[in-house]
């Protein structure tokens, strides 16, 4: 699903003439929720099926039961994603049901842009963007299409706040041809 782009405007703000603030909504798209549930439910099938052909004994089943919950708490988190609605604004980036969570970008004091290879070549793999401040954590995956304008606001306010931005993360939004304000490239 593309994004959209939401003029927040409240009867306050159109009385006083104060322009509203431009926000983005984004939303998981339903062909990465399937794709999840998918996987989710192939790995519930093959535990079940191994359990059923194998017969296993009091530890094998343990360990069977074990893998299980792993692919029921990754169907869970699929669902809890789905559900999310990121909303980026110039002010802040803040996620609705069902773990609420915010970041003012003002606030911000951590931004770390990782990535993640599944091969030697490292040539396939996964990018994630993990915003802190305080204790407070909002984790994005490449795949969201709320990853490329977070990283770009992350950036900018890390540079703002004077955060440190450590080599990982700015060879990774080198690799995503993120220029920074002023003409350098992260």
């Amino acid at each position: 699903m593309p994004a959209l782009e939401v003029e927040s405007s409240s009867s306050a703000a159109e009385r006083s003439s104060v322009t509203p603030v431009r926000e983005q909504v984004f939303r998981q798209p339903i062909s990465l929720f399937l794709a999840m549930i998918a996987r989710a439910a192939a790995g519930l099938a093959t535990v079940v099926f191994l359990a059923v052909i194998t017969r296993p004994g009091v530890i094998g089943l343990a360990v069977l039961c074990g893998i299980g919950a792993v692919f029921a708490c990754y169907a869970v988190r699929a669902v809890s994603r789905h559900m999310s609605v990121i909303t980026i604004s110039e002010e802040e980036i803040r996620i609705s049901e069902p773990l609420r969570k915010q970041i003012a970008w003002r606030e911000t004091d951590g931004v770390s842009l990782r990535y993640f290879s599944t091969r030697r070549d490292r040539e396939n793999g996964w990018m994630s963007l993990v915003l802190r401040s305080g204790r407070k954590r909002i984790t994005l995956d490449h795949e969201h299409p709320a990853f490329m304008p977070a990283v770009q606001h992350a950036l900018n306010a890390a540079l703002r706040n004077r955060v440190g931005l450590n080599a990982a993360t700015m060879m990774n939004a080198r690799a995503l041809g993120i220029t920074l304000p002023g003409g350098t490239t992260a």
